[in-house]
């Protein structure tokens, strides 16, 4: 077959391939447009605006400047930690953190960060983006904490937790007395289809890899065609992070906002400890806490098989399913996670304020 022969067949399946993906885009945007005409009920919510009482830096152990927010008194008896996921920011937890504030008023502190690499802490050396690394971040940030602690991890935030199980299980029980692990995963993350049929599977499983790693090494290249590309970056993470249900034009914005500020590189940097992560026998350390496990039934990426695998390994954990949400479920559907939140910090105030105070 002639070179230009070949190079018609491929730019024709471009071509429809293109076709194909500029339509959906197009019914996409119609159904976010038609949502937000009939009252985008977060329209006016300055998403990632919240102002802290606090900001402070913190050195990770490579010198890595961490970006640390806080809210509410230091002496509060209760502090929840927050731990966002891949190609995230602390601003994920908005609507989390707007709960908790507006519902415990000057009894809880809390505490968000910006895990190396992203939103505004420093860039990590790559051969520090493991999950090894961030739980290392995580227990320094823990240590600097007094009295007794609520962790919660979306995505890879959870498996950070899960990672500081593995390496810190005398935490479990006695510093941090309570989890909560959102659309989240033990391990076996290479088997995830994305909702895709088998071979297509296979496929994307194979390339990414390959893909990833030549857009680490010409990262500059990718980020233009990224700049290009903004309808089909915004169409992916549309798919990738939500249910079928409606969504708010403003939350849908702000996601897609977050991801494209993560350089892709560092997307490269932090992709292999994800889909090497293996720490199903670490879960048991958790069952000395009170513990919430939370995902989408639609979740694409972390599927509710593997948040079903954690509740069911770890002693007491109690498993909340939402119906038709999909990964981003923290900002899809908050309210939802607010009252799994809400329930979780009341019941570990209730149970500090009959038992002993342990550091």
């Amino acid at each position: 077959m002639s070179r230009r022969r070949k190079a018609g067949i491929v730019g024709g399946l471009l071509g429809g391939a293109a076709a194909v993906v500029g339509t959906a885009i197009a019914v996409e945007r119609v159904v976010i447009g038609r949502a937000g005409r009939r009252g985008d009920k977060h329209a006016d919510e300055n998403l990632g605006g919240l102002v802290a009482d606090r900001v402070r830096t913190v050195r990770a152990d490579d010198g890595v400047a961490l970006h640390v927010e806080e809210d509410g008194p230091e002496s509060a008896p209760l502090t929840v930690v927050f731990v966002h996921g891949y190609t995230l920011a602390l601003g994920a937890f908005h609507f989390q953190r707007k709960a908790l504030r507006s519902e415990f008023d000057g009894r809880l502190r809390l505490v968000l960060f910006d895990q190396r690499s992203h939103g505004r802490s420093g860039r990590s050396d790559r051969t520090r983006a493991t999950l090894n690394q961030m739980a290392k971040d995580l227990r320094l940030i823990l240590d600097g904490i007094d009295g007794p602690i609520v962790l919660v991890g979306h995505s890879m935030g959870g498996m950070a937790i899960i990672e500081l199980a593995a390496d810190s299980a005398d935490l479990f029980g006695g510093h941090v007395v309570g989890v909560a692990l959102i659309s989240t995963s033990s391990g076996a993350l290479s088997g995830v289809t994305l909702g895709l049929p088998g071979p297509l599977a296979r496929a994307a499983g194979a390339l990414t890899p390959a893909m990833l790693g030549a857009a680490g090494r010409a990262p500059w290249l990718v980020e233009s065609g990224r700049r290009l590309g903004a309808d089909l970056a915004w169409f992916i993470t549309h798919r990738m992070s939500f249910g079928s249900g409606p969504v708010s034009p403003a939350v849908a914005e702000y996601l897609n906002r977050m991801i494209a500020a993560t350089p892709v590189n560092v997307v490269a940097d932090f992709y292999p400890t994800i889909m090497a992560h293996e720490r199903r026998t670490a879960l048991a350390a958790l069952g000395q806490c009170r513990v919430a496990v939370v995902c989408g039934a639609a979740d694409r990426l972390t599927p509710l098989s593997h948040s079903k695998l954690i509740a069911s390994e770890v002693r007491g954990a109690q498993l909340h399913v939402i119906d038709d949400a999909g990964h981003a479920v923290v900002l899809e559907r908050p309210d939802e996670v607010d009252a799994v939140l809400v329930e979780l910090v009341r019941e570990v105030l209730a149970r500090l304020s009959t038992g002993p105070r342990r550091r």
